[in-house]
């Protein structure tokens, strides 16, 4: 049944129902609709992979390199904090870039 063809007959329904008065409106409007379930897309495998970091280091932060499949946002989440970036991101074309804060080390002797 076509999308046009149930607007017809909802509304030829409601019209019947009305004329006659024997059911409401409302009632042989709903009786005439019947949903159908929405199939959700399936999920595919993407690409994730974290370039190394430098560690130890003396330095205050960090770049932390995300390459992802199709990508929207990156959280990183540390000690100090937690660092997000968002853009269009890919795998191989422009993975995602993230600064994240570092604790300073304290040596003892």
């Amino acid at each position: 049944m076509t999308l046009a063809t149930a607007i017809a007959l909802l509304l030829a329904g409601v019209l019947l129902a009305a004329l006659s008065n024997s059911v409401p409106p409302a009632t042989a409007a709903l009786a005439l609709v019947t949903p159908t379930p929405t199939l959700c897309p399936l999920a595919t495998q993407e690409p994730l992979w974290v370039d190394p970091v430098t560690s130890p280091t003396d330095q205050f932060t960090q770049v932390v390199t995300v390459c992802l499949g199709h990508g929207e946002a990156v959280t990183v989440t540390a000690r100090t904090g937690v660092f997000a970036v968002t853009d269009d991101f890919d795998a191989y074309f422009h993975p995602a870039s993230v600064t994240v804060a570092l604790l300073p080390v304290i040596m003892c002797h």
